[in-house]
C-alpha cells in the first residue's frame, strides 16, 4: 500500500509548529509520518526569526506536508503565524504540537483560539526545560530580589513593588498556560518535577528524549564499515561537532587540546561546524601554535560524510552545551567526554562506562580526561562499543516515536 493510499485510512492528523526546517528533525517527522496511524503536517516561518545563528536548514528528504507562513508578533510581543487559523480550517488536525515560542498565540490570538475550540483540537507543548526553575523557586527568587532593595522609603517601596507584582502575575499566567495544555513532551526526566511544580499532572507529561533518525545513521554506518579499504580510526584524533557559538565552549576545548598536545605529539583535533566564533577560534589556535594540529572542517550536514569523519576519530568531546552531536558520535562508536550541560547528556553518557565527565569550565581537567582516553586504547574501544549499545537499546528514534505516540494516544482519548 502506498503512502497516499494508507493516508486515507489515517485517523490522526498532527500539525507541528517549529522555528525552521532543521535537517535532523525533518528525519524525525518523516519517520513519524511513515507510520500508518498518523499524518504529519509541519508549519514553519517563511522567513525564520527564531533560529540561532548557524543552524542549518533544508527541505531535502521531507516526506510530509509543510507550509511556510509569515511570522509576526501578537500584541507586539508574542511570535505567531499569520493566517494559521485559516490553515487549521483547511487541514483540520486533531492535535497541534508547538514550541514555547508560539504557545501564547493559541490563547491570545482570538480567531485561532476560536477555531481550536470549535474543532476540538488538542494542544501539546514540545519543550526542553533547560535553565527552567520550579515554580516555588522562581516565586522565592522574585521575593528575595525585592527584599534586597536597599531603599525602604514609601516611594521606593511602590516603585519596587509594582515590578514584583507584574512578575508575579506573569508567573501565574505561565502556570495557567501549562495547566491548560493537553500534554507536554520533553527530552529529560526532570520534566516531571519541573512542570509538576507548575501544577501539571504527571500523566500529562511524556518523555521522548532526543535523538536523530538512528535507523538511518546505523544503515550509513554499516555501509561505510563494509567498504574496502576500511576506514581506520586515527588513535589520537579527537573530534567536536557543533555550532561555533560561545555556549559550546570550543575555545576551552582548544586550550585543553594544547595541553594534550604536549604529551601526545601526534594528536589531532577536528572541529566540525559553522558559527560567529570561527575567526576568533582560528586566531586562538594560531596563538597557541596549534594551527597544524587543529582543523576547522566547516559544517557537515550530509550524514554519510559526517559518518566517515566520525569513524576516522577515536574520541568525541563536547566542552559546552549539548545537542544531537553526542547521539551521532555514540551511534558511530565513539566514547564521549563532556561536562554536565543541558540535561540530555545524563541519559546518554555514563561516567567511566561509555565516557568521562570533566569539571565544567575547567581546562586542565578536560585535558586530563582526554589524555586518559588517548593513553588507554582498549578502554576507548570498549567505551565506544558501549556507546553504540546505549543508542541501540535505550535512546534512539524509536524512543522518540514511542514517546510521541504515548502523548497522542493520551490526548486523543481525553
Amino acid at each position: 500500500m502506498t503512502k497516499a493510499e494508507s493516508s486515507r485510512k489515517k485517523p490522526l492528523k498532527v500539525l507541528f509548529l517549529f522555528q525552521g526546517t532543521t535537517h535532523y528533525y525533518n528525519l524525525v517527522l518523516s519517520k513519524l509520518n511513515a507510520r500508518s496511524e498518523v499524518d504529519v503536517v509541519d508549519v514553519v516561518p517563511a522567513k525564520p526569526q527564531n533560529l540561532g545563528e548557524g543552524v542549518y536548514q533544508t527541505r531535502r528528504g521531507i516526506s510530509f506536508t509543510i507550509y511556510g507562513l509569515p511570522e509576526y508578533k501578537i500584541l507586539n510581543r508574542y511570535f505567531f503565524f499569520r493566517g494559521l487559523w485559516k490553515l487549521l480550517l483547511k487541514e483540520r488536525p486533531q492535535i497541534i504540537v508547538t514550541t514555547k515560542v508560539y504557545l501564547r498565540g493559541f490563547y491570545y490570538h482570538l480567531p485561532t483560539l476560536f477555531v481550536r475550540y470549535i474543532l476540538g483540537i488538542k494542544l501539546i507543548l514540545k519543550d526542553h526545560p533547560f535553565r527552567f526553575l520550579p515554580f516555588r523557586t522562581r516565586q522565592q527568587n522574585l521575593l528575595d530580589e525585592f527584599r534586597r532593595r536597599p531603599d525602604r522609603s514609601p516611594l521606593a517601596f511602590l516603585q519596587n513593588a509594582l515590578p514584583l507584582l507584574f512578575h508575579q502575575i506573569a508567573l501565574y499566567e505561565e502556570r495557567t498556560l501549562y495547566r491548560s495544555l493537553n500534554a507536554i513532551v520533553c527530552y529529560i526526566d526532570n520534566a516531571y518535577t519541573l512542570f509538576g511544580s507548575f501544577g501539571v499532572p504527571r500523566e500529562r507529561i511524556f518523555i521522548t528524549y532526543n535523538s536523530p533518525d538512528t535507523d538511518h545513521l546505523f544503515s550509513i554506518r554499516r555501509r561505510l564499515e563494509g567498504r574496502v579499504p576500511k576506514i581506520r580510526r586515527h588513535p589520537y584524533r579527537i573530534i567536536h561537532v557543533g555550532r561555533l557559538v560561545p555556549w559550546k565552549n570550543v575555545d576551552l576545548l582548544i586550550r585543553a587540546f594544547g595541553q594534550v598536545k604536549r604529551r601526545f605529539s601526534n594528536a589531532e583535533l577536528l572541529i566540525v561546524g559553522y558559527g560567529p566564533e570561527k575567526k576568533e577560534l582560528e586566531r586562538l589556535t594560531r596563538s597557541l601554535g596549534l594551527a597544524q594540529s587543529v582543523r576547522f572542517l566547516g559544517g557537515i550536514y550530509e550524514y554519510e560524510e559526517l559518518g566517515k569523519t566520525l569513524l576516522g576519530c577515536s574520541v568525541y568531546v563536547l566542552a559546552g552545551m549539548g545537542g544531537l552531536s553526542i547521539n551521532d558520535a555514540m551511534t558511530f562508536g565513539l566514547p564521549i567526554i563532556c561536562s554536565v550541560g543541558d540535561g540530555t547528556e545524563k541519559k546518554l553518557v555514563r561516567h567511566r562506562y561509555n565516557g568521562l565527565y570533566f569539571q565544567e569550565g575547567h581546562v586542565h581537567d578536560l585535558a586530563v580526561k582526554i589524555g586518559f582516553l588517548l593513553a588507554h586504547p582498549r578502554l576507548r574501544v570498549l567505551m565506544g562499543k558501549r556507546s553504540t549499545d546505549i543508542i541501540e537499546r535505550e535512546i534512539n528514534i524509536h524512543t522518540v516515536i514511542r514517546g510521541y505516540f504515548n502523548a497522542f494516544s493520551y490526548v486523543k482519548d481525553k
